[in-house]
């Protein structure tokens, strides 16, 4: 098994948080598939107080 950092595991687990919403939430789906909503991954930097947005995690309305 394959080490992570915890950069890489915090990410794992925004990416992990997005795929939830979406396969356990048919109103967050529809929603998404719709256009009428947007899901955007983003890390927040406690120390330097950054928001880091992971764009290839951006769900749109296809």
């Amino acid at each position: 098994m394959e080490e992570l950092t915890m950069e890489e595991a915090v990410e794992a687990n925004v990416r992990h948080t997005i795929d939830c919403l979406l396969k356990y939430s048919s109103g967050i789906q529809e929603k998404v598939e719709n256009g009428q909503l947007e899901i955007h991954g983003a890390i927040y930097d406690g120390a330097s107080g950054h928001v880091r947005f992971l764009c290839e995690n951006t769900l749109m309305g296809a």
